[in-house]
Formats: C-alpha cells, sequence, structure tokens
C-alpha cells in the first residue's frame, strides 16, 4: 500500500516513474550512477524489524541524499501534506530489471582467471540478496550453500541483522556442517554483508 501510495504521488506531481522491482540498495546506487534517472529511491527498512519503513534516495551520479538535513526537509513536507488516497486509475509507472546489469558491473571488477572453486554458504536472512547472488554465483565457480533466500518480510528465521550474534547463529553451523570455505550473512537490504570461516 505504501509503495503504492508513494509511486501515485510521484507520477502526481510529473514524475516518470520506473519500478525497478527489489533490489538492494547498492543496486539503487548503480542505477544512479549507470543509468539516466535523476533520483533513484530503494524503499527499505534495512535490517529493523518488519514494522518500520523508510528510504534510501541516491542522486545522479550516484551520490546518497541525507547527510545535509534533506531527510528532515521530505518529512517536513510529508507532515505538512494532505492525506493521500490510493486513485482508481493504472500507474504509468515503467518496469527494469536492473539484475542483469548490475551483475555485469560487479564481475567488472573481478579477476576470474585461475579463480578456485569454493564452497560457500550464504545466508540472506529473507531480504533481497537471495536471488541476486544465485544469478550473481552462477558466474563464478562457485558451490552455493542458500539459506533463507526466498524473500519475506515476516523474517521468519532471523531479523537480517548480522552485526547481531544471535542472527549468524544458523550460519555459523552450516558452515561447519557443509565443510563451507566461506559463510556471506546479508542485511535486509543487501548493502551490509559479513563474511566468516571456519
Amino acid at each position: 500500500m505504501f509503495i503504492g501510495l508513494f509511486v501515485w504521488g510521484l507520477e502526481d506531481e510529473g514524475c516518470e516513474v520506473t519500478d525497478c522491482g527489489m533490489t538492494g540498495t547498492d543496486m539503487m546506487g548503480f542505477a544512479a550512477g549507470a543509468m539516466d534517472f535523476d533520483v533513484t529511491i530503494n524503499v527499505t527498512a534495512s535490517h529493523n524489524p518488519k514494522e518500520w519503513i523508510g528510504m534510501k534516495l541516491f542522486t545522479r551520479g550516484g551520490a546518497s541524499i541525507g547527510g545535509s538535513g534533506e531527510i528532515q526537509e521530505l518529512g517536513a513536507i510529508v507532515e505538512n501534506g494532505d492525506s493521500w488516497v490510493l486513485p482508481d486509475r493504472e500507474s504509468k509507472t515503467n518496469k527494469l530489471d536492473l539484475t542483469p546489469e548490475w551483475i555485469k558491473h560487479v564481475l567488472s571488477f573481478a579477476k576470474l582467471d585461475g579463480l578456485s572453486r569454493l564452497k560457500i554458504a550464504v545466508d540472506a536472512g529473507n531480504g533481497v540478496a537471495g536471488p541476486v547472488v544465485r544469478e550473481l554465483f552462477k558466474q563464478l565457480p562457485v558451490d552455493l550453500v542458500e539459506m533463507y533466500f526466498e524473500p519475506d518480510g515476516n523474517f521468519p528465521h532471523h531479523l537480517p541483522s548480522p552485526i547481531e550474534p544471535k542472527n549468524v547463529e544458523d550460519l555459523c553451523k552450516k558452515v561447519v556442517a557443509e565443510k563451507a570455505d566461506l559463510g556471506m550473512a546479508f542485511d535486509g537490504d543487501a548493502d551490509r554483508v559479513f563474511f566468516g570461516r571456519q
């Protein structure tokens, strides 16, 4: 509901909106830097409980918005504005899958020649990282052990906050059980990852 109202509000103000689907925060920063967007917005509560909601914004070129009080200004505009009701009309929103271009971009930083095959256990925490990691690792010599890859905003296994030791207990056990070379745990919007090994 929130996203529908938000998109309608942007369109109502004359913005052309492109829905990039479920993406990580870094992907939206990449889109702002590499594609023809004035602003990109990631609707996310990151690693926080499901009741929370927030936004991370990037300007053309990829710089983040918010460090100079812009978020407070936007908050004041919203607080002082009229209540919105979802209109009875179709959205004019465009659709764009960022994943292929994002993977190409990420791989451009890697030297793949001579890379040894690795077994990697990844805990996506039911956030957005799972589907992207799955596609990325298809391009790499990796035997992937998936944990909690299906996005689910109820976070049925644990909060996607790997900074808290209790949230990586399952991953630690999986790394040992699978004799994995590496373990990775992502936060909800995939802009933080924690690494571990035996």
